[in-house]
């Protein structure tokens, strides 16, 4: 009887409050649907933010057992549709990145010296025209790095690096049999380059553990358990990526300075 008591003392929900909260979560729920989008294209973390919001809705909202698990149903519905959108995004930016680091991989090896074992050695002209290649290729990969995956510019990176390293090579080999003047002048600006190569060398570990990091977020947002853990992790990948970003500004106004210097020495 004591529990009765108490049960009966529990406010009840009267038909309006019903109603409003229905009413509510429909709408909310069209405007997940149908909303978050940015110039026209789906705006994933507005989504999934909103999502965490309705999901908080339904924990708070008073509503009636069946109408509840109909509007959670279709609540999951949006949210697995939206997800399989979402990772079809990404594979065909897989298969965009993939065509990128090709193009640039291709661009960069035909960038490379060659002397035929010493039967036909490049000439000075033919090795600017070859600088011109490989500057080509290092352009289009800052072109397009916000379409590539980690793994394909850091490929097409070292590539134009081990190429660029044939270049220095090269006219290192060159320029030592020029007269002892401009002997001291291009000392002074190997060293230069060789101090930026050391800072580009840096910045590249911190790249290479930057873009290690954001990749591990990925898996705990796919593994995530929670979708307030997977808004959290979301948020650490954004501050990752950002990271990711400035490091890759750096690089390239280092490689400019390292053009700029080689440039120096043709």
């Amino acid at each position: 009887m004591q529990d009765n008591r108490k049960n009966s003392l529990k406010p009840r929900v009267s038909p309006n409050e019903y109603d409003s909260n229905i009413n509510k979560l429909n709408s909310e729920l069209y405007n997940l649907e149908h909303g978050h989008y940015n110039f026209g294209k789906r705006d994933y973390r507005g989504f999934w933010e909103h999502a965490k919001t309705i999901s908080g809705m339904f924990k708070e909202m008073k509503l009636p057992g069946e109408t509840r698990q109909e509007l959670w149903e279709k609540f999951s519905e949006i949210c697995d549709d939206l997800k399989r959108k979402q990772n079809n995004e990404n594979e065909n930016f897989r298969s965009w990145s993939l065509h990128y680091r090709d193009m640039i991989m291709r661009d960069a090896r035909t960038a490379r010296p060659c002397d035929l074992f010493g039967l036909d050695p490049t000439t000075a002209n033919q090795m600017k025209d070859l600088g011109k290649v490989l500057s080509g290729s290092r352009h289009l990969l800052s072109e397009h790095k916000h379409e590539m995956l980690g793994e394909h510019k850091k490929e097409c990176f070292e590539l134009i690096q081990e190429v660029q390293h044939d270049h220095d090579c090269w006219w290192n080999n060159y320029n030592s049999h020029r007269a002892q003047k401009r002997s001291e002048f291009q000392e002074k600006v190997r060293d230069n380059i060789r101090k930026n190569e050391e800072r580009l060398r840096k910045a590249s570990n911190a790249l290479e553990k930057a873009r290690a990091h954001a990749d591990d977020l990925r898996d705990k947002i796919n593994s995530a358990w929670s979708d307030d853990y997977r808004d959290r992790v979301y948020g650490w990948l954004s501050e990752e990526e950002r990271r990711i970003e400035d490091i890759e500004n750096s690089i390239e106004q280092i490689e400019k300075w390292i053009e700029e210097d080689e440039a120096k020495l043709r």
